[in-house]
């Protein structure tokens, strides 16, 4: 099995229990955060939703820079 297909299994495998445990978090608990300065329940929620889409541009280049 090539690398490529390695990690691409992996990273399916992590997407699915990611997504397992986003569809558990509580609607009525979105504005929900552990600390006053911390992230709410549903900007954590949408930060690790959206992180997939980071994964090919930074994997497809030597340099990655997110200022644009």
């Amino acid at each position: 099995m090539a690398i490529k297909d390695s990690i691409l299994r992996q990273f399916d495998h992590i997407v699915a229990g990611t997504r397992s445990v986003l569809e558990a978090v509580p609607t009525d608990k979105l504005d929900w955060r552990p600390h006053e300065k911390s992230f709410t329940l549903g900007e954590l929620a949408g930060h690790l939703a959206n992180l997939p889409m980071w994964t090919a541009p930074t994997l497809e280049h030597d340099v990655f820079d997110v200022a644009p």
